[in-house]
């Protein structure tokens, strides 16, 4: 087992504590506290039977299984409040670090508690660490320290709330259910990658019985035309070329690959693989329905990349056919079904906000001239999503034009924290 240190978010990660925001966990209760107000929290926490997420007896084996292995809490809540649950649910567990608001650290999302603990403990590899919490800070911090991201969905409600979707987007190392997934993913970090990221480290072999994890991500209107929201299947992860996400970024290779690949002709073979186990995936395709397999359009003037990419996912699909449910599959790839009209701006080159990228693309980007997707299935196909502006108007102009169907795929989601 590679992993040097675990550092647990407490409030909703260790501990189920909505219940403890108001009257304990406040700016105002920094710094020392009187007896009675460690009186009521103890008290107070114990009226709720099902608070403890993470087991002593769990931490207690987790640490026997793995006795090199470090410990630590890296929290927002004040520093009394921290130790006095930690003390009444963890009776003697010894935590190697513990970081609370009080210590003199930028709270999180900024990755100041990780990096203090690892400091601390003479840890220097930022691959040998991860940070394990339910929330949109956890995660980012995770990145900005550039450690392994896990998410404990455990205490998320049933209806998600809009920071859990919040943390879905960020593509998170693993999410787990339950803490008893926890060992599984010390012992197997990769198999919870997003499809594309896994291929590449298993050089396109998907080891039997591992999870192929694709993430829909819903992507709403940003031109305040309030269109609905369309779903995109997101294969995989590019961290941002930018200081808060240079650590991670360094040991991703998914994220340098992107940008090697900008005006390449043949891509490598996992791009291919995971491209063609998501399309096989799909219900339409599997019961063999007609199903038009597209992507997004080069701006004029621009390496066709995503053509080229249809053309080697093509050939792919002529010497291995990909099959359904009753056979053989009715794919047919067509490079052009979309066009810009004259005025289209770079997104990314003129550094476009969200909602000026969706009025971009909303008033130049058609379905080409002449050409007609009525009573048609789709497959669009994009490199990498940022505000999901090309996708968002690439389902509505099919389906608006008479498509029956459109499915949505990136191969990365652009991350950024």
């Amino acid at each position: 087992m590679h992993f040097q240190l675990l550092i647990f978010d407490l409030d909703n990660t260790l501990l189920e504590t909505n219940d403890l925001e108001d009257g304990f966990r406040g700016f105002e209760y920094k710094g020392e506290q009187p007896l009675d107000y460690i009186n009521r929290l103890r008290a107070k926490a114990l009226e709720r039977p099902q608070r403890v997420v993470y087991t002593l007896g769990f931490l207690v084996w987790l640490k026997e299984k793995y006795p090199l292995l470090k410990f630590g809490v890296f929290t927002r809540a004040p520093k009394v409040y921290t130790h006095t649950l930690l003390s009444l649910f963890y009776p003697d567990f010894h935590w190697d670090s513990i970081v609370t608001a009080d210590d003199g650290v930028r709270p999180k999302p900024s990755p100041d508690g990780i990096q203090r603990s690892m400091a601390s403990l003479g840890i220097t590899d930022v691959s040998a660490v991860v940070m394990i919490g339910d929330g949109k800070v956890d995660i980012n911090a995770a990145y900005a320290a550039g450690v392994w991201a896990v998410a404990d969905t455990t205490t998320w409600p049933e209806r998600h709330i809009s920071d859990n979707y919040y943390v879905i987007e960020r593509l998170p190392d693993a999410m787990i259910g339950d803490p008893q997934h926890l060992p599984i993913f010390l012992e197997n970090p990769v198999d919870g990658w997003p499809l594309l990221e896994k291929l590449e480290y298993y050089k396109s072999n998907n080891p039997v019985g591992t999870p192929q994890r694709v993430e829909v991500i819903n992507h709403f209107d940003k031109s305040g035309d309030d269109k609905k929201f369309v779903k995109v299947s997101v294969l995989g992860r590019r961290f941002r070329n930018d200081d808060l996400l240079a650590t991670r970024r360094n040991w991703h290779p998914v994220s340098h690959e992107i940008e090697a690949n900008k005006n390449a002709i043949i891509f490598p073979p996992h791009w291919i693989q995971s491209l063609r186990v998501c399309i096989g995936s799909d219900i339409g395709v599997q019961v063999g329905n007609p199903v038009v397999v597209t992507v997004i359009p080069a701006r004029v003037g621009r390496t066709p990349r995503l053509e080229n990419l249809l053309a080697q996912l093509s050939q792919s699909h002529a010497s291995a056919p990909l099959t359904g449910i009753f056979g053989s599959v009715n794919l047919e790839f067509i490079p052009d079904v979309f066009a810009y009209t004259e005025g289209m701006r770079s997104n990314h080159g003129e550094h476009l906000g969200a909602k000026d990228r969706f009025i971009n693309v909303r008033d130049h980007m058609i379905v080409r001239p002449g050409y007609s997707p009525h009573r048609k299935r789709y497959i669009v196909i994009d490199d990498v999503v940022t505000t999901g502006a090309t996708l968002f108007y690439a389902s509505h102009y099919l389906r608006d034009a008479g498509a029956v169907d459109v499915v949505l795929i990136s191969l990365a989601k652009a991350v950024s924290v």
